[in-house]
C-alpha cells in the first residue's frame, strides 16, 4: 500500500514538473514577442 502511495505521489510531483515547465516557457516565448 505505501507502495502506492509513493507512486502517485511521484507522479503528482512530476505533472507539477511539467506544468511549472510549459507555464516557464509560455511566460518567456510571450516575453520576447
Amino acid at each position: 500500500m505505501k507502495h502506492l502511495h509513493d507512486n502517485k505521489r511521484n507522479h503528482m510531483s512530476t505533472e507539477l514538473i511539467n506544468a511549472k515547465l510549459e507555464i516557464r516557457l509560455n511566460s518567456s516565448l510571450s516575453c520576447t514577442k
